[in-house]
C-alpha cells in the first residue's frame, strides 16, 4: 500500500486506484482520457489543507478536472 503523503515516491495511476479502493476511479480516469482526449498527470500538492497526491486531467495546458 502506498503512502499518500510521501512525496518522495510518485504512485502510478493503478496504485492510486488500488490505494482507493474503488472500480469506480480507474472507469473514470478512462472515459476521461476518451471523452475528452486529455492527460492524467499525478501532482503532489502540499497545501496546508490535505497534503497529498492528485491526479490532474489536462488538455491544451487547461485543467479539466482535478481528483484528490
Amino acid at each position: 500500500m502506498i503512502d499518500i503523503k510521501d512525496k518522495g515516491y510518485c504512485p502510478t495511476l493503478e496504485e492510486i486506484g488500488e490505494y482507493i479502493g474503488n472500480p469506480v476511479f480507474m472507469q473514470f480516469c478512462s472515459d476521461m482520457k476518451a471523452q475528452y482526449d486529455c492527460v492524467g498527470k499525478t501532482e503532489f500538492s502540499s497545501c496546508s489543507w490535505m497534503p497529498g497526491w492528485n491526479v490532474k486531467f489536462k488538455k491544451a495546458g487547461k485543467n479539466l478536472c482535478t481528483v484528490s
